[in-house]
């Protein structure tokens, strides 16, 4: 996204960023398409505040703003949850970050291999979800290991 600037522009993701930001000057504030609206929201927030001319394009893609809304609920609904994607993914980042932040329990994996007993103790309701590109048979595998290993899911 930078290189369309000629790496004039600045990127913010974590609390704090916004200050790299050149106040009182004319920004542009755009979304990469699947950051979760909470912290886009939050950016707009702060630079509304310390830009005299501040032009927002929000890119959010509709279909991940609903897919968010989704792993929210889902997040508060379950004592643990557990998500399976690709470690590279970003749209997975996303999702797995938005589900630990209403969710402590949340874990990440990218095998079976990764799972752990302790996690199970004293819950009894267990979410397993993923990102957009985890496949269903990869969601069943980690099912089946988690009934006969650890807890029986519903």
């Amino acid at each position: 996204m930078l290189g369309f600037c000629k790496n004039q522009g600045v990127v913010i993701y974590h609390k704090g960023d916004e200050d790299k930001v050149l106040y009182k000057n004319k920004v542009l504030l755009i979304a990469q398409t699947t950051i979760d609206t909470e912290r886009f929201d939050y950016f707009r927030k702060k630079l509304e505040k310390g830009v005299d001319e501040l032009v927002v394009k929000n890119t959010i893609c509709p279909i991940v703003t609903n897919r968010q809304q989704q792993i929210i609920k889902f997040a508060r609904e379950n004592d643990l949850i557990i998500f399976i994607a690709d470690a590279a993914s970003s749209n997975s980042k996303v999702l797995f970050e938005l589900s630990k932040r209403h969710n402590s329990q949340t874990f990440f994996i990218t095998s079976t291999d990764e799972l752990k007993p302790e996690w199970f103790t004293n819950v009894e309701n267990v979410g397993l979800t993923g990102g957009a590109s985890t496949p269903d048979w990869q969601l069943e595998e980690v099912k089946q290991i988690i009934e006969q290993k650890f807890i029986n899911l519903k």
